[in-house]
């Protein structure tokens, strides 16, 4: 099939379209295995550059759907397959398909508040004195064709929206969370909790990848619908921290985790809407992990010491912490290590403890004592540390040997690690090749951090310029 998509000449493509809806749409004379193995690629035909061919998949997959909203959106998450046209904005479609369920013989004065009227004051406060014959005309003929619209059938401005969404992927963007927090609303208690697991399953599929470089992604819009709806679907906490990082969604999910942490920390867990409800302990437990992830992802080390803090049992944490971000690396490094070393009397938390750990190693990083780490990375078996050391204290027969592993937690800093390995053997041709695939991995990372985060990109731009200096050296 996507064989077929890639070829310049597109008949044997539209032929196999042909084929595929013709075996659907007869089921009874096609035998029921075929119908099971193509059921799952069927949606590709939303995907046909013949607008016929597109038009005529659409109405089936939209005859298949119950006409009931509740339903629908149910089948949109749960019984359409849309893993055949993962790499493009589907909402598309899937709002088409929402649409469709409205009322179609209404007028359009019950869609929007067309016939509100204007505050005419308000709007020339913002004008110039010479200026205000002008704006006042533009105001009244605004008005004019808004209460001509209201007189407008329901269909035509239903099919003018739909028009305009598969061109403008931001405009569906807002009408899909708009719509969605609508509906979601409406819906009953039952309905809102049987609809929570296949929004999560939707949202956990491997395909959306796809989409990772895309703005807007599917994946960003079902979350901020989801964020902004009341009562929120209950995602668990380890795929909103994923979602984050990977699509580009930071600070929808960052609000997503305060919130639930706020609600979690008063005792209250009924602000959203869970499949398998936890207690109040374990979700302040799981936000705090997940927003500390974040937060350390975009180097907000105020507001990631800040939580912390406020979430910690011991002072002697507060006051660590606090020399930390004020960087008496020394002190810190004492701090922490007296804590560590009573941490089996202390009636603390396992998360304070492994912050205990962070803090030190950190600490004992900033103060470049490579061989105290080097000691500590051998008996924890922590690679990633392991590797560190060696390539800081110069020991490339251990880099080497390290590699091997898998098991890294940051890829872009092992790629660079590869790339050393490789130009030490004198193996030029793999060096550069290693470059290029480093330099293309941290322009992938920068590419779905957050345009306003500019702390954030201060590792990327550290690790381009060990690249280029690594490039220059080949």
């Amino acid at each position: 099939m996507t064989a077929l998509e890639q070829l310049k000449d597109r008949k044997p493509f539209e032929h196999y379209l042909d084929l595929m809806f013709k075996v659907h749409t007869r089921r009874m004379a096609c035998d029921q295995e075929i119908i099971n193995k193509t059921e799952r690629a069927f949606v590709i035909g939303l995907r046909s550059n013949d607008y016929e061919v597109r038009r005529k998949y659409f109405e089936e997959i939209h005859n298949r759907l119950p006409l009931n909203v509740a339903e629908r959106l149910r089948g949109i998450f749960s019984d359409l397959d849309w893993e055949a046209v993962g790499d493009c904005f589907w909402l598309e479609h899937a709002l088409d398909l929402m649409l469709r369920t409205c009322d179609q013989q209404g007028k359009a004065h019950s869609l929007t508040p067309f016939s509100q009227e204007f505050e005419v004051d308000s709007v020339f406060s913002f004008a110039k004195k010479s200026e205000r014959g002008a704006v006042k005309d533009e105001v009244e003929s605004v008005k004019l064709w808004m209460k001509s619209a209201c007189n407008m059938p329901s269909k035509d401005v239903y099919s003018s929206i739909c028009g305009l969404v598969h061109f403008n992927p931001p405009l569906c963007k807002g009408v899909w969370v708009s719509m969605f927090k609508g509906v979601w609303s409406c819906l009953a208690s039952t309905q809102r909790f049987s609809m929570v697991k296949p929004i999560k399953e939707l949202l956990g599929r491997d395909f959306h990848i796809k989409q990772q470089m895309q703005h807007p992604n599917v994946i960003q819009t079902i979350v901020d619908g989801c964020y902004q709806s009341h009562p929120r679907p209950g995602l668990p906490t380890s795929m909103i921290a994923y979602i984050g990082r990977m699509f580009n969604v930071w600070h929808t999910c960052i609000n997503y985790l305060e919130s639930r942490l706020k609600s979690a920390s008063a005792g209250k867990v009924d602000g959203e809407v869970f499949v398998a409800p936890s207690s109040a302990a374990e979700l302040t437990r799981e936000s705090i992990d997940g927003l500390t992830s974040l937060y350390k992802t975009l180097e907000e080390s105020d507001m990631h010491f800040a939580l912390v803090t406020q979430n910690s049992r011991m002072p002697q944490t507060e006051i660590g912490l606090s020399c930390m971000q004020h960087h008496y690396f020394p002190e810190a490094q004492g701090v922490f290590y007296s804590l560590i070393n009573e941490e089996h009397s202390l009636q603390v938390t396992a998360q304070e403890r492994a912050l205990w750990d962070e803090m030190w190693v950190s600490s004992v990083r900033e103060q470049n004592q490579w061989d105290m780490l080097s000691d500590l990375s051998s008996t924890t078996q922590s690679y990633d540390l392991m590797l560190e050391c060696a390539w800081r204290q110069n020991d490339f027969a251990a880099m080497k040997n390290l590699l091997q592993f898998a098991n890294f937690g940051d890829p872009h800093q092992t790629k660079v690690y590869e790339v050393y390995n490789h130009l030490k053997n004198a193996s030029v041709i793999e060096g550069m090749k290693g470059t290029n695939e480093a330099i293309q991995s941290v322009i992938r990372k920068w590419c779905i951090l957050p345009e306003v985060s500019q702390l954030a990109r201060v590792p990327c731009l550290q690790k381009l310029h060990q690249l280029v200096e690594l490039e220059e050296s080949c």
